[in-house]
């Protein structure tokens, strides 16, 4: 069983259940610091590479790997580049997406998985998060931020969502904002970065033709369900919507209920490439919606990475 993040992590200001957790946050954040400065002073730079590191400091759902994918498309028509991914079990829908659509290195520590792409003889390294592994130095970081969670309460776990403090966008070099324009926001990042490069992302779906005249029951376990949603109803007669937590496991009977409710109210079922990877059953039965990650002047953050 995997749980929902708190509602109260992205409510602005305190809550009664920010407050009672200060004590926890407090000892997250010695031990984090205690580990940050203990990797740090023995971190290890690489040479002959350039490690490009797509991260955040909100824990999950800023869309770093649609970003690293998007980002490794345009590199390697040039350059030869690798993706690392470190092996989480619980983040298997990703490697196997990564898999798929980039050339990937999978291992249990990071460091590992930069000496392979050495030895690969690579260009570039695009690490699909990791900023808080701090054993080894990153050459360009860019930070992924939803417009609309932003920074949630603005506090670190476990009384917010924040993996540590917003003090360091300071040492991120670009940001990526998933969402509408918000200059609030880009005024915000500016206070503790005055060079930080912003740029724009938003998601566009394909191969919709086929559902245009359809009804549709939509489902998804990723970390932000409602975009994914509020995206097929903009395009989509979407009926029935169920939502799921992130890297959700679907067992044989759910998939069983979802499949035996579209075919009672006759609808067409739908889900993402990343819940995709997640089903063993069933494939032939939900559609797969493709969802294309476009950057607002992509080629300037390229160049960014690349003359940087």
């Amino acid at each position: 069983m995997k749980l929902s993040k708190p509602k109260f992590w992205d409510r602005k200001g305190f809550s009664i259940f920010s407050i009672l957790l200060i004590p926890l946050t407090i000892l997250y954040y010695l031990l984090f610091i205690i580990n940050k400065y203990l990797k740090k002073k023995f971190s290890i730079k690489f040479r002959d590479i350039k490690i490009i590191c797509i991260g955040n400091i909100y824990l999950g759902g800023t869309g770093k790997t649609p970003l690293t994918i998007e980002i490794y498309k345009e590199l390697s028509t040039k350059y030869k580049v690798s993706v690392l991914k470190k092996f989480n079990k619980k983040h298997l829908d990703e490697i196997n997406l990564l898999k798929k659509t980039t050339n990937l290195i999978c291992t249990n520590k990071r460091v590992q998985g930069v000496e392979k792409s050495l030895d690969n003889k690579d260009n570039f390294l695009i690490l699909d998060d990791g900023y808080q592994d701090y054993s080894f130095k990153k050459d360009f970081s860019i930070v992924c931020i939803n417009s609309d969670l932003q920074f949630g309460n603005k506090m670190l776990l476990p009384s917010g969502p924040l993996r540590e403090s917003i003090d360091e966008i300071k040492n991120f070099k670009a940001a990526v904002i998933n969402g509408e324009k918000n200059l609030n926001l880009e005024k915000f990042l500016l206070m503790y970065n005055e060079n930080l490069k912003i740029f724009y992302s938003n998601y566009r779906l394909s191969n919709l033709e086929k559902l245009s005249n359809k009804d549709i029951l939509a489902f998804s376990g990723i970390a932000n369900n409602y975009k994914f949603f509020d995206l097929l109803k903009s395009k989509l007669n979407v009926k029935k919507t169920i939502s799921f937590p992130d890297h959700y496991n679907y067992s044989e009977d759910e998939l069983t209920k979802i499949v035996e409710t579209s075919k009672k109210q006759n609808m067409t079922v739908v889900t993402t490439a990343k819940d995709f990877c997640r089903i063993d059953r069933f494939k032939d039965q939900i559609t797969c919606i493709d969802a294309e990650l476009y950057i607002e002047n992509k080629h300037d953050l390229i160049n960014c990475i690349i003359n940087d």
